[in-house]
């Protein structure tokens, strides 16, 4: 089920108008079966694996706090984090690690055939949003551990925990200390909040159906035959999958925030003007937040962080960057791309090592490198496989000739980001009147604003696709 669905749409205003008839327990129990309902929307079979991932660290987390050895406490620990990992490592790595395998065997001169899982396990499919939901309970129990959060003992709030179906299949990433106390409170209807709910939802979907979707057919047309386009083409392509990737996923957690500020709920922010960051630093504390931070306090600070040498903080950071790339998906291209981002990281901590004194400051050059940068590293996120993602940056670094693409869409799309950014940036007049108008008529703006956008909904939607880190 989609969030730009009808079916979506209509669910959640079931949903909404029965939550805010019930008590603070009613609400919890209506949005765990709202919550499984939306899951098994997919494939209700599925949603046995929200069960378990439920119940293993539910237990786990109590075990933890009851034991009082230091060592079973660490046991439990492992052992909980190894189940949680071992089902994200089946469903999501099990034929990459089988192709692999094989094609190490291949080395050696033995001829080993690997067919797909589904070909011998046909109810085999990689389960929408496992990888956010398990990133999420690994750090329930792990903060239980180091004694930051105490367990919740009742099971139900733990449950809705792992599956609160705004936020459940592509994040953002959230903690115990988030979202739990936010369950110990009855959410009453305020229409001021409601308001704000449905203007991030709106935005959401003004991101995702009329830019993000409209972006998509370019660039998958591109992708798929490189070697038919010019390099200008090639080069358009990439840029215009940045903006289609961003738009895509910001507008997603854009709806996903809103949807559960409607509820009540406050999620935390995922996006903040990524590509305007001047180092690659930056970017990564702009982009997709909620993985970042974790991968920084459950990977990168565990190893060591940056409290050792010089040379161990490398390290570190190119095995999280490397796993955060793994974490993408079950390609060895997404690990090239982390592996990427891990050699930037790298060299610009190693370049801040060597000037210490220099501020923090918005560099127009600065910040177009880091973008091209990322520009550039998105062809491995974004082809199919190696031979295509060197197709692409050969096409581009040698200029071939070769097909040239429509340009009205991207026009539209870079225009659209220059009339927003500006809007953003400026603090003259027009803005001053334009917040001025917001303010003082709430009601008039606020049906201008939802007609706009439901007309360029109707206009520019080219049909439900699916949100791109649906497959992550």
């Amino acid at each position: 089920m989609l969030f730009h669905s009808v079916e979506f749409a209509l669910f959640f205003a079931v949903v909404a108008l029965v939550y805010f008839q019930l008590g603070r327990r009613g609400q919890i129990a209506l949005l765990l079966v709202a919550s499984y309902f939306f899951y098994g929307w997919w494939r209700w079979e599925y949603t046995g694996l929200l069960v378990f991932s439920t119940g293993l660290n539910y237990a786990g987390a109590l075990g933890i706090r009851r034991v009082a050895s230091p060592t079973w406490r660490r046991v439990l620990l492992v052992v909980t984090v190894a189940l949680n990992l071992g089902v994200l490592a089946f469903f999501k790595y099990l034929e990459l690690l089988l192709r692999t395998a094989a094609s190490l065997l291949g080395l050696l001169g033995a001829d080993v055939a690997v067919a797909p899982a589904a070909a011998w396990m046909p109810w085999y499919v990689l389960p929408i949003g496992i990888s956010f939901y398990t990133f999420q309970t690994l750090s329930y129990t792990i903060d239980v551990y180091r004694g930051v959060l105490t367990p919740t003992r009742n099971p139900l709030k733990v449950a809705l925990f792992v599956c609160y179906f705004p936020q459940l299949i592509a994040g953002p990433v959230l903690r115990g200390d988030e979202l739990l106390p936010q369950m110990d409170a009855r959410h009453r209807f305020d229409w001021d909040r409601i308001r704000l709910g449905l203007l991030l939802v709106f935005w959401g979907l003004l991101k995702k159906v009329c830019l993000a979707d409209n972006l998509a057919p370019l660039v998958g047309e591109v992708y798929a035959a490189p070697a038919a386009f010019s390099g200008a083409a090639l080069l358009l392509a990439t840029y215009c999958f940045s903006f289609q990737i961003y738009f895509d996923f910001s507008g997603y957690t854009d709806i996903a925030i809103g949807l559960a500020q409607i509820l009540g709920f406050k999620l935390i922010v995922n996006f903040n003007r990524p590509y305007l960051a001047a180092n690659i630093t930056v970017f990564w504390r702009r982009w997709h937040i909620s993985l970042s931070r974790w991968l920084r306090d459950y990977l990168y600070i565990p190893l060591g962080g940056n409290r050792i040498s010089a040379a161990r903080t490398h390290v570190n950071l190119m095995l999280t960057m490397l796993l955060g790339g793994l974490w993408h998906g079950a390609s060895w291209n997404f690990v090239v791309w982390g592996g990427l981002h891990g050699l930037a990281l790298m060299a610009h901590k190693a370049w801040r090592g060597a000037h210490p004194r220099d501020r923090q400051r918005l560099n127009p050059l600065a910040v177009l490198l880091t973008f091209h940068f990322v520009c550039l590293t998105w062809i491995f996120f974004r082809a199919p496989d190696f031979a295509t993602a060197w197709q692409v940056l050969a096409g581009i670094a040698t200029w071939q000739a070769g097909a040239s693409l429509d340009f009205t869409v991207p026009l539209f799309v870079f225009g659209f980001i220059l009339a927003v950014q500006l809007y953003q940036e400026t603090r003259g007049e027009i803005r001053q009147r334009v917040d001025r108008v917001l303010r003082r008529s709430p009601c008039l703006a606020g049906g201008f604003l939802y007609t706009a956008v439901a007309l360029a909904l109707i206009l520019l939607a080219r049909g439900e696709e699916a949100f791109i880190y649906f497959q992550f």
